[in-house]
């Protein structure tokens, strides 16, 4: 089964990018602790509407949890093939934000999610 779970920091600024087919799409490279206390930078993709919320609301140094899958690819460069692995977001779990609106919009969320149960 291919499927990882990546927790770290964002490294970097997300940007919204379209393909000639409309897709929207962003990428991001999240930096995460080894347990020999190296650095990994991670290269991730994320597609559509998920690629929506999260440049609307993650910012370098925001801490994330992610899963997806490794997808391998192959590019031609300068008559050179290069091989590169991203992870394809499925899922995401923002754990500590830059963005206080963000945790602004969860605390309205909850407390409407805690009234409504009460009703």
């Amino acid at each position: 089964m291919n499927q990882v779970q990546i927790s770290g920091t964002v490294a970097n600024n997300l940007v919204l990018k379209q393909t000639s087919n409309a897709h929207y799409f962003t990428t991001f490279t999240i930096k995460c602790l080894r347990f020999n206390k190296k650095i990994d930078y991670i290269d991730v993709i994320a597609w559509h509407s998920v690629a929506m919320e999260l440049v609307e609301n993650v910012t370098p140094g925001t801490e994330i949890t992610i899963t997806g899958k490794i997808s391998p690819r192959r590019y031609l460069k300068d008559g050179i093939v290069h091989k590169t692995q991203d992870v394809t977001l499925d899922n995401y779990v923002i754990t500590k934000s830059n963005n206080t609106d963000y945790y602004r919009e969860m605390e309205i969320d909850q407390y409407q999610a805690e009234n409504q149960a009460s009703e």
